[in-house]
């Protein structure tokens, strides 16, 4: 099965895949974990990543910045409900660019562990925390948004899945393995009830954020960030997401049983 994509972030975790066959994935590097391995399909990148950070443009890796995803992101819903976090504007990108029917995600989970165990940050040793450093608004609340993806991306019939899901991981996706999925799977989950009750929430998540949108949504970071009303609305709207984690917590219990007798 060849139908799916990965996205490897730059968590130190994601070292365990610099020699692993992931012949049979669309395979997507974040920001700076291209160097991880020189196969790569595609590069999606935040702006803030220097120039001498980035791939060789004659390295063969389809590049998506922002003047790529700023469109995919504004059809899914705009930068102020959909997350700043660049392994969920990949996750975005995959879903509608990659004919994946799985999209799994490495070394994403948003967990920064500073501790004395694990005192690399990053793969490559101790990094920062990209835009989720930031107080912007965009990038606050990613377990509300991480849920909003999941089922967004359920809508497009494709399976989001953490194949590396840390402890604390902001990611909601059920946990499976690196080239664990399949057709069969993929079959059982969406002829099952816990998948048609997250596709009629999320029916029902996009409607209410139509009926809750303010014109401020459309403009600058500053014009929106200056608009009390129109923050009350974006949390308001990921409120009524995050009020779907029962849901997504049987959805995850039905996916384990599916792929346990698989």
């Amino acid at each position: 099965m060849k139908r799916k994509a990965i996205i490897v972030g730059s968590a130190p975790i994601s070292a365990d895949l610099s020699d692993a066959d992931l012949s049979n994935y669309h395979r997507i590097a974040i920001n700076k974990s291209w160097r991880l391995r020189d196969d790569f399909n595609t590069h999606v990148f935040l702006r803030s990543l220097k120039p001498k950070d980035r791939p060789d443009a004659a390295g063969g890796m389809t590049s998506v910045g922002i003047e790529v995803f700023a469109n995919v992101l504004n059809k899914a819903g705009g930068l102020f409900i959909t997350s700043g976090s660049v392994a969920m504007i990949a996750g975005y990108w995959a879903a509608t660019h990659c004919d994946a029917r799985y999209v799994s995600f490495f070394g994403c989970d948003l967990v920064f562990d500073t501790t004395t165990d694990q005192p690399k940050t990053h793969y490559y040793g101790t990094g920062d925390e990209g835009p989720l450093l930031g107080n912007f608004q965009y990038n606050l609340r990613q377990e509300e948004r991480a849920i909003r993806l999941f089922i967004w991306g359920l809508m497009h019939r494709v399976i989001m899945t953490n194949s590396s899901a840390l402890p604390g991981t902001k990611l909601c996706f059920p946990h499976l393995s690196v080239d664990a999925e399949s057709n069969d799977v993929f079959r059982e989950v969406f002829a099952s009830r816990e998948c048609a009750e997250l596709l009629k929430l999320g029916g029902q998540g996009l409607a209410f954020e139509a009926m809750h949108r303010t014109e401020t949504f459309y403009k600058k970071q500053k014009l929106f960030e200056a608009d009390e009303d129109a923050l009350a609305a974006m949390n308001a709207i990921l409120d009524n997401w995050g009020g779907y984690r029962p849901a997504i917590e049987a959805f995850n219990e039905k996916f384990a049983q599916i792929v346990g007798v698989s």
